[in-house]
């Protein structure tokens, strides 16, 4: 996973984070088959509190553990599910973005891996929603990405 920060004369936004989708693009593993692609997505945060310290919020099965929210969806038959068993394979947990207590603007972009080909079925049309959360608990807006179509074999 990448994530960007940038810096320069002083930004102000909202202290909720926003979320723009950017891309998503497929992985060629040579195979002819897909398997991974990089979604990445771009973010405001008027107060710079995203992502946890290493130390800090470790329980795992804590609902508040991660901090960026992908959920994975199939088209089957005209209809966006997420497929029993993937509801949260995706969720990430956000690295610290600025050390300290600083409390300033940030803006920049999150590129992230997620695997698009879900072997145990049939379809090849899916998608994703993502957000994330601060450390405040205020969450972003959803982004939802594309269709996109996974060659299976």
């Amino acid at each position: 996973m990448s994530v960007l920060c940038s810096c320069g004369p002083r930004k102000h936004y909202p202290i909720e984070p926003v979320l723009e989708f950017e891309s998503i693009v497929k992985i060629d593993n040579g195979t002819g088959i897909d398997d991974e692609a990089v979604l990445t997505v771009s973010y405001t945060d008027g107060d710079g509190d995203l992502g946890w310290d290493e130390y800090e919020n470790t329980d795992i099965s804590s609902p508040t553990y991660y901090n960026y929210f992908i959920t994975y969806f199939e088209k089957q038959n005209g209809v966006w599910i997420t497929p029993e068993g993937l509801e949260n394979n995706f969720h990430v947990r956000l690295p610290r973005f600025l050390q300290g207590n600083a409390s300033e603007a940030i803006d920049g972009k999150i590129a992230h891996t997620v695997n698009i080909n879900n072997y145990d079925s049939q379809y090849d049309t899916i998608r994703f929603e993502c957000y994330v959360v601060d450390r405040a608990g205020h969450s972003s807006n959803v982004v939802v990405t594309p269709e996109i179509i996974v060659k299976k074999m």
